[in-house]
């Protein structure tokens, strides 16, 4: 079971999301999942991929975390169930929020280059769609404290059309300022600010700064559900079988739009930071704002917990759950994706922690 609350008391749940568990899978092309380690993986990554697939069960689950120049990986079971297709760490999965990420160190970048300053306000910048409220600022969007209003409808399609269809010419602005409320629309308008200054589309502007620099060489933004080295996306039917999901990808790249892979996710983990000044990448882990009482905090985008030392986001959608962990204290990082959406960051936790 998966519950989201407001943060200020009386607490109140605004969603409530339940998963099947591994003993309710009866699918026979389940049985003897293969693995398939890269690298040199630790064995209790190794046995923590084994037990998460059978007891949260999922038709396909890789591990990563680095190791020297090349990242170690785990894959446990299938990519593709029908062509009996096993998993590899080379499998491409949607990687939905951790996307935010890449688009908060383009954001930084191009701050880091003088193009913009944190605390301009974002509509100073925006030539394609608009804020309703004029004076919010770019930290504000980067921090979920801007009070934007994320889409209501069409947040998948088959293919991705023009943003302006999806979010309307205004983003209303609701909210109440300087409160964290996470924000899909906030994004939507963070990326279409990096395309409005580097004059070019997102996912191309995005590749160039933040993708090329760090060898990230299996990431990509497609306009459609890949159809080459690439998870199907899986959901538990009543009678235990696993389905796909229909094949259709998020429609604000910025804020959900990647396709990677866990070594790929690994190497913006480990160097997300050598991309900008030390004082701006500092600042990205700056608490801007609490999440709940019990010390979850938003930096520029990144979502922190220092009481596990932890800082990185999670991402799920159709068929895919994904989650980036770092260490606050060393930067070291941890990644998870599943081919089925279930709550995957406690797993990830896990191997935050006592591994390696």
């Amino acid at each position: 079971m998966e519950a989201a609350a407001e943060a200020a008391p009386p607490h109140r749940l605004t969603a409530l999301r339940m998963y099947q568990l591994g003993e309710r899978v009866s699918d026979p092309r389940t049985a003897a999942p293969p693995s398939h380690p890269s690298g040199d993986v630790p064995a209790a990554a190794a046995t923590l991929a084994a037990d998460s697939v059978a007891e949260l069960g999922l038709p396909g689950l890789v591990l990563a975390g680095p190791a020297g120049q090349q990242p170690w990986s785990i894959a446990q079971g299938w990519a593709d169930l029908d062509r009996g297709e096993a998993l590899h760490g080379s499998h491409r999965f949607p990687v939905y929020s951790v996307t935010k990420l890449i688009t908060v160190t383009a954001v930084l970048r191009l701050a880091a280059d003088g193009r913009l300053s944190l605390d301009d306000p974002a509509s100073q910048h925006l030539r394609t769609i608009r804020l309703a409220d004029a004076t919010v600022t770019v930290r504000e969007l980067l921090s979920h404290t801007a009070g934007v209003a994320s889409p209501d409808e069409l947040f998948f399609a088959a293919t991705v059309p023009p943003l302006a269809e999806v979010t309307g010419p205004v983003l209303a602005c609701p909210g109440p300022r300087g409160t964290f409320r996470y924000s899909n629309g906030g994004y939507a308008a963070l990326g279409q600010l990096i395309s409005d200054i580097t004059e070019r589309p997102y996912p191309e502007a995005a590749a160039t700064l933040v993708l090329q620099p760090l060898a990230m060489t299996s990431s990509s933004f497609p306009e459609r559900w890949p159809s080459q080295d690439a998870v199907t996306g899986y959901q538990l039917a009543g009678d235990g079988s696993f389905e796909p999901v229909s094949p259709q990808v998020c429609v604000i790249p910025a804020a959900g739009g990647l396709w990677s892979t866990a070594a790929d996710l690994v190497r913006f983990g480990q160097g997300w930071a050598s991309l900008l000044p030390g004082g701006l990448a500092r600042e990205a882990l700056r608490p801007q704002a609490d999440r709940d009482p019990d010390g979850a905090q938003i930096g520029l985008g990144w979502l922190l917990h220092r009481p596990t030392d932890l800082c990185g986001h999670a991402g799920g959608g159709l068929g895919a759950a994904a989650s980036l962990l770092c260490r606050l204290s060393d930067g070291r990082t941890s990644v998870a994706l599943a081919n089925r959406l279930v709550p995957i960051e406690p797993v990830n936790a896990r191997l935050a922690r006592p591994v390696g």
